[in-house]
């Protein structure tokens, strides 16, 4: 006998449980206007502009090799918008939220991403809460498609809902979200792109829900997100000095030497360039200029000394100390394709602004210009520009 009342007890559960999941469907949600009356239902499509958020956190733009995440928008705190109202008749669909946005034919971890009207800049989106009332379970989804049903799992919907003769206000919607944004190469934005930055859509709006299929009259509720304070800054360092064992202000002392002495090999002078007032920086690159090179030794910084008695015969090379990105290396002058690199915080891949300082190390080391030149002695002085950029 307990066995058999057990099962039935069970049996019966079961059937409330299946009975009550029918029930909490049997509603036909929609969206739009308040009209003159809750009962009355929407009369039009309601418009909703997000003027809360905003695209404020500052992105640095480097010279980019692939497709690489950038920044997280993160609009995830609850926001109001327009009421939602629910009906017993109609054919008991579900809601649907239909975005705008325009496909990049690109993807990221399995996402499709949108287009913005700043080339190589891309998005998606993650609805992170959408509630249609308090107490009422929340849908999270990707914007993967363009239409996603949203309230297939909204079940504890209150009995008002179930009244066909009128329509119950379920309040307002509430919702967040976080926009997800990614850079390719692409994305060399000028400054008149930034300022008039946009996320690309086809439409009046960025998104709307409706229930098309609802069978009652269906209006939309438009969300227009307001993309203003977007926040672009080029990587830079406003200030360098030189300094070293043999530095004096922006000279690098490299000696006094007999021909021999230079002809048998010196050891180099180290010196180093430090940067200062450094934001967002992340790659550096450094080429080396001048006038005066070898006539044999092209790698050879030359004497331009005015001087009645200036050596001849010889020149200063100019190596980059081994770093994060380099190898010890000769820095060729006037060689585009002579480039000595360095990194430092990856900010791209969401550190702060980063180190303010950042110091790159050299050496020069008088050289023979060719393999047996004739070296005359005298007054040498050499002139280079080191120039340093941030990709």
């Amino acid at each position: 006998m307990l066995l058999k009342n057990t099962t039935w007890f069970a049996a019966f559960f079961l059937m409330m449980a299946i009975m009550s999941n029918c029930y909490a469907i049997n509603t036909t949600l929609v969206v739009g206007d308040y009209a003159s009356s809750e009962h009355d239902g929407p009369s039009g499509d309601s418009v909703f502009t997000d003027n809360s958020h905003n695209f404020g956190q500052t992105i640095a733009i480097h010279k980019e090799t692939a497709l690489r995440q950038i920044t997280v928008f993160n609009w995830s705190g609850i926001q109001y918008v327009m009421e939602m109202f629910c009906n017993g008749s109609g054919n008991h669909t579900y809601l649907q939220l239909t975005h705008n946005y325009i496909s990049a034919g690109k993807s990221y971890n399995g996402h499709p991403l949108y287009k913005t009207s700043i080339p190589g800049f891309y998005f998606t989106i993650e609805m992170t809460f959408l509630q249609p009332a308090e107490n009422m379970t929340s849908s999270t989804f990707w914007f993967d498609k363009t239409s996603t049903p949203i309230t297939s799992e909204f079940t504890e919907f209150p009995s008002a809902c179930s009244r066909t003769n009128v329509y119950s206000n379920l309040g307002k919607l509430m919702y967040g979200l976080k926009i997800y944004a990614y850079v390719d190469s692409d994305f060399a934005p000028t400054e008149a792109q930034l300022q008039s930055f946009t996320l690309s859509k086809n439409g009046d709006s960025d998104c709307y829900i409706d229930n098309p299929g609802s069978g009652l009259s269906n209006y939309k509720m438009k969300f227009n997100l307001a993309a203003t304070g977007l926040k672009a800054v080029w990587p830079t360092c406003s200030a360098s000095t030189i300094s070293g064992t043999n530095v004096s202000g922006s000279t690098v002392k490299l000696g006094s030497f007999y021909p021999k002495q230079i002809m048998e090999g010196l050891s180099p002078t180290k010196f180093q360039i430090n940067l200062s007032s450094c934001q967002y920086i992340n790659n550096i690159e450094v080429k080396l200029a001048s006038n005066n090179v070898g006539t044999k030794n092209t790698s050879l910084l030359t004497n331009n000394s005015t001087s009645n008695t200036k050596a001849s015969g010889i020149g200063v090379l100019i190596e980059g100390l081994k770093s994060s990105s380099s190898a010890q290396m000769v820095l060729k002058p006037n060689d585009s394709s002579s480039i000595y690199k360095d990194t430092t915080n990856n900010t791209g891949d969401g550190s702060p602004v980063g180190s303010a300082t950042k110091s790159l190390y050299f050496q020069a080391t008088l050289k023979p210009d060719g393999d047996n030149p004739t070296i005359n002695p005298g007054d040498f002085k050499a002139t280079a520009q080191f120039s340093i950029t941030y990709p």
